[in-house]
């Protein structure tokens, strides 16, 4: 008669139940030494073949039992803190509000400026229009006063 051996880990189960479960496909305890487990079995037996197929499907789905993996919880937020709230507000919104009065300001004040600017430069170019009039009148006399007297 011939026998095969094996050593066995209990990982997934405790040692009493890996046991249990390797008995149901013809192995025998040998030994037991922390959470290594010596069997052997009958490799002579008449339904050996169906033994090692019923093994090979339990260790495929133990492979699979031991490669799930819990889903993580997710992590609550934290409450809303009414003290946050209000620093968040003070320091936050009134500093833009005042920012924007201060920017409505400063934009009607530019605008009041332009509109002197414009006044202003309508005068000085009024006024320069007229002087050039004046110098052009000059000059044209002037020069009829010169050539008139040359001839």
């Amino acid at each position: 008669m011939s026998r095969e051996s094996r050593l066995i880990n209990c990982n997934i189960w405790s040692t009493q139940e890996t046991i249990t479960h390797y008995e149901a496909f013809g192995w025998e305890l040998l030994s037991i030494n922390g959470t290594q487990v010596t069997m052997s079995r009958e490799t002579q037996n008449p339904v050996y073949t169906d033994l090692v197929k019923y093994q090979a499907m339990y260790e495929e789905l133990c492979a699979k039992y031991a490669a799930l993996r819990a889903p993580k919880m997710p992590i609550a937020p934290p409450k809303i803190s009414i003290k946050t709230c209000f620093i968040s507000f003070v320091f936050l919104v009134i500093p833009c509000v005042v920012y924007l009065t201060y920017k409505i300001m400063q934009k009607k004040k530019h605008e009041a400026e332009m509109q002197n600017y414009n006044a202003e430069y309508s005068r000085y170019r009024a006024e320069q229009t007229e002087l050039r009039k004046k110098m052009d009148e000059i000059v044209l006399q002037s020069r009829s006063v010169f050539f008139a007297k040359q001839n």
